[in-house]
């Protein structure tokens, strides 16, 4: 059995280790020393991902977690794709208290568009530059033991360079952000 200090210790190394792997990621994508390797994907797979990944943290918090099918396949690095869906639904879940978060598609033109929404607290617009910036957390804390290290939209916006996607956010306060 583990002792309280010995427990600590392991929740306070597993945080280190996260804050490292994140700092490394962030890094070695500012740094140009990511290469994409685009592959034809699936959106859908994605979303499964992303429900297998979140669905247990959204319901735990009494939110409603839906993927909207999505038919269409696109080009892109599936890690780096990955990873940008990965910290925006973490975040969506994390900082959205009531209602849900929905991920789903719009194909504008030849361009599909993959979009993140919550009914979080939402974002005032003269604060949404400032969320893609490292270790910014625009003073929400999240739940006890599930607080954000300020870099998983760094992250995402870093990949996106990387990928040639572009990244967005919109917002309206007390409503909630669509990324």
């Amino acid at each position: 059995a583990l002792t309280l200090a010995a427990l600590a210790t392991t929740v306070a190394v597993g945080a280190m280790q996260q804050m490292f792997h994140s700092l490394l990621d962030l890094s070695r994508l500012a740094s140009g020393l990511v290469k994409p390797e685009p592959a034809s994907l699936s959106v859908n797979a994605l979303l499964r991902e992303l429900e297998s990944m979140f669905g247990a943290a959204a319901r735990s918090k009494g939110l409603d977690l839906r993927m909207r099918a999505c038919p269409w396949r696109v080009k892109s690095d599936p890690q780096l794709l990955r990873q940008i869906l990965q910290n925006l639904v973490a975040n969506a879940v994390r900082y959205t208290e009531r209602g849900g978060v929905l991920v789903g598609c719009r194909q504008r033109g030849a361009m599909l568009g993959i979009e993140v929404w919550d009914t979080g607290p939402g974002i005032a617009r003269e604060a949404l530059d400032s969320i893609f910036v490292e270790f910014v957390r625009l003073g929400r804390q999240g739940h006890e033991g599930d607080r954000g290290l300020g870099v998983g939209l760094a992250i995402a916006r870093e990949a996106s360079r990387v990928l040639g996607h572009a990244l967005t956010a919109r917002s309206r306060p007390g409503r909630g952000s669509c990324f």
